[in-house]
């Protein structure tokens, strides 16, 4: 259990600077993905926010992801 939560982190601190690069960027993705998509389509960044909405949503099941299939891959082989 811990090396799947250890490699979910990890991932998620990687996919951090490769989607955001940073703070900014991730605060405006989490500005885009709390506001609701008609407003964002009346205001003209219909376009910026589906891409905000993607990065955040790819960067919050990254981690989790890995850190299951670090925990299958493991479980697995100590079951050898």
């Amino acid at each position: 259990m811990g090396m799947g939560a250890a490699s979910a982190v990890i991932i998620w601190l990687f996919m951090f600077q490769i989607l955001f690069g940073s703070w900014t960027d991730f605060k405006e993705a989490l500005r885009y993905g709390i506001t609701p998509d008609i407003i964002s389509m009346f205001r003209g960044d219909f376009g910026e926010d589906l891409w905000a909405e993607f990065r955040l949503t790819l960067w919050l099941l990254s981690g989790p992801a890995a850190g299951f299939g670090v925990y299958v891959m493991v479980s697995q082989w100590m079951s050898l």
